[in-house]
């Protein structure tokens, strides 16, 4: 299923019943947006969907990029068990994140498409799991795109906890991922 952005505003009409509670990547969809958006260029952004439920529950799913050579960026969204926790209206907000050391932080946020709600229909068959909390969704991104990256490069990386003065003091190795601690 492909949506297209028509300048920061995103149509879910063909998605608005797609969903049923508690699917698990039962859909692809793919947003289209413009790779420059008020004279902006957001080819190294990072992009996420965030999903309110009527519980006031959020998810959120990083998405998978891809440049198009008419100026566009396809960006993917496998949408996971945890959009669809709890039957109701879904209030979706696409966003586009950048690094913006100028200004101290390294997660300033960009923009945000907003969407009209969309319906997960409710499951004959009973109620979901809670929703685990952004901050624990987050750190399941994280992780998972770590190892992804180490097992990209061959796997041949060892990971190291040492303490910001271990680190400082000491030598640095070939293929090891240290992990600064407390100290």
């Amino acid at each position: 299923m492909t949506l297209i952005s028509k300048g920061k505003n995103i149509d879910t009409a063909p998605i608005r019943r797609l969903f049923v509670q508690g699917e698990k990547r039962a859909s692809s969809i793919t947003f289209i947006i413009d790779s420059c958006c008020g004279g902006i260029d957001l080819s190294d952004c990072v992009f996420t969907v965030r999903g309110l439920n009527r519980n006031g529950e959020f998810a959120e799913s990083y998405l998978t990029a891809d440049e198009l050579p008419d100026g566009k960026i396809a960006l993917e969204w496998l949408p996971d068990s945890k959009f669809t926790a709890v039957d109701g209206e879904l209030s979706l907000e696409l966003r586009a994140y950048r690094a913006t050391p100028e200004y101290g932080d390294d997660t300033g946020l960009m923009l945000k498409y907003i969407m009209p709600p969309i319906t997960v229909r409710k499951s004959p068959n009973g109620t979901n799991c809670a929703l685990p909390d952004s901050i624990t969704q987050s750190l399941e991104a994280v992780s998972n795109a770590v190892a992804s990256g180490i097992a990209a490069i061959g796997g041949g990386i060892a990971i190291k906890a040492v303490t910001a003065a271990e680190y400082e003091a000491s030598p640095h190795e070939e293929n090891i991922l240290y992990v600064i601690t407390e100290e």
